[in-house]
């Protein structure tokens, strides 16, 4: 069984297990499309801090447009991902009266320089447009795409929302309900961007998954927990809360079954949006032609077998490198459970915001293999004594184990180890290497082997 994330260091990437294959082919990598929201709510204004620490601290804090904020998100994540093995491309998402397209292909999904797609974001990417009429039409948006785009690849692409979450156009708590029946027809009419995630979904399966990132404040009082979302749509438990803005994002992501962020953690956070980016693309090897001694021609007739999958991970048995996936792992295009591990700030052993969600989906995993166990590794960056360290790792192991153990999974089943600083992942003599040194790894294994 294998684990994938990646993490960029310095504007390299750096594989904590093989996110991004050295001499990948983009041929054979999932194609990414990034999904801009320039609607008349991004003109409005969201809090931003320099760092995580300023944020903590509340300190120079200053307010940006949301698609200001936008604008440097894709610098940031064009400039990494154009480095890796996908074809990506990014579209502007809008409605503008009398024009019936609720989106423009701002970069076409190909293979980009990284230079070149700076340059374009830098020069073209307009964020001064007029606010008079231009709402957001999320749930249209998705259809168009389905019947323009999609239909035509057979839905294998990874699509990620960037967007204020302001559906203009449907009555969110009816498209809420919709969505929770966990089925709609192709010839029910659109109920909102919830339904039309759950049709693409329906659909396409595996080979299409949604990614959403919150541009906005966050409202504590009525912001959705994850735990709070898995409710709304598995156990059908009360009427959740409202479902616009961050908490329509984030349950888009759980139907679409990829990964919610907020768009100040990421920006905030350079090693957190390294990380969310090393989710986003990742290359399927084709396994190499066994060699075989040629054999006199035989005439057979078979019926027709479907390519097998042993695992039921969605991923055939011939390009499977992870033939033992647990069940209901989100997995990557080549077969692999998506394993994120967490990041802490320095000196510190809580879990912060943006990991809930990955750890929520790890219990999850978790229940569903009750043969599945897990090691928790703990690990320090440089600063301080090897014994502060030491008692530091063990405490973050522990409060990845005790979040789980939480969350339902037997204490038993789970393993905390400390390293300390005995194994760094990156170069210890820099903010960002420091940042990914102060980790949890999360690493499966079979109960009835150890391995």
């Amino acid at each position: 069984m294998k684990i994938r994330f990646g993490c960029v260091l310095a504007g390299m990437l750096l594989l904590l297990c093989a996110a991004f294959p050295a001499g990948a082919d983009a041929d054979t990598a999932k194609p990414l499309l990034i999904l801009a929201d320039v609607s008349g709510s991004m003109l409005r204004d969201m809090k931003l801090y320099e760092t995580a620490a300023d944020r903590k601290n509340d300190k120079d804090e200053k307010s940006v447009q949301k698609v200001e904020a936008l604008k440097a998100m894709l610098l940031k994540m064009g400039q990494t991902l154009a480095s890796g093995p996908c074809d990506l491309g990014i579209y502007r998402v809008r409605y503008i009266a009398g024009n019936e397209t609720r989106y423009a292909r701002f970069v076409a999904v190909d293979r980009h320089e990284p230079s070149d797609l700076k340059e374009r974001i830098e020069d073209d990417f307009v964020i001064d447009y007029p606010l008079y009429n231009r709402r957001t039409d999320l749930a249209d948006m998705f259809r168009q795409l389905d019947e323009n785009e999609l239909a035509d690849t057979d839905g294998n692409i990874t699509l990620v929302l960037l967007s204020d979450g302001r559906e203009s156009f449907y009555d969110p708590e009816d498209d809420a309900e919709k969505s929770r029946d966990g089925e709609v027809g192709d010839d029910d009419p659109t109920a909102g961007p919830l339904t039309e995630v759950l049709r693409l979904k329906q659909k396409y399966g595996r080979n299409l998954v949604v990614h959403t990132v919150f541009f906005g404040d966050t409202d504590e009082e009525t912001r959705e927990s994850a735990d709070e979302v898995r409710a709304f749509f598995e156990d059908a438990a009360g009427d959740g809360k409202k479902a616009e803005g961050e908490n329509l994002l984030h349950r888009m992501a759980w139907l679409g079954q990829g990964q919610y962020r907020r768009a100040a953690d990421l920006l905030e956070d350079p090693a957190a949006l390294a990380a969310f980016c090393g989710l986003l693309c990742d290359a399927e090897e084709t396994p190499a032609p066994v060699k075989t001694e040629a054999a006199a021609p035989v005439a057979v007739t078979t019926a027709a077998v479907a390519p097998a999958d042993r695992d039921g991970d969605g991923i055939r048995d011939d390009a499977d490198q992870c033939p033992d996936t647990p069940n209901g792992a989100h997995v990557t295009s080549a077969g692999c459970w998506i394993l994120i591990g967490v990041l802490f700030d320095t000196d510190k052993w809580d879990i912060r915001p943006e990991f809930h969600g990955p750890l929520d989906e790890v219990s999850r995993v978790m229940r569903d293999n009750p043969d599945l166990k897990l090691s928790i590794q703990g690990h320090t960056d440089s600063r301080a004594s090897a014994a502060h360290n030491q008692v530091l790792s063990r405490k973050r192991a522990e409060a990845v184990a005790n979040w789980l153990t939480g969350k339902g999974v037997a204490p038993d089943r789970l393993s905390a180890e400390a390293h300390g600083l005995t194994q760094p992942l990156a170069t210890n003599s820099t903010p960002e290497g420091r940042t990914l040194n102060r980790r949890v790894e999360l690493i499966p294994v079979l109960a009835e082997t150890g391995e």
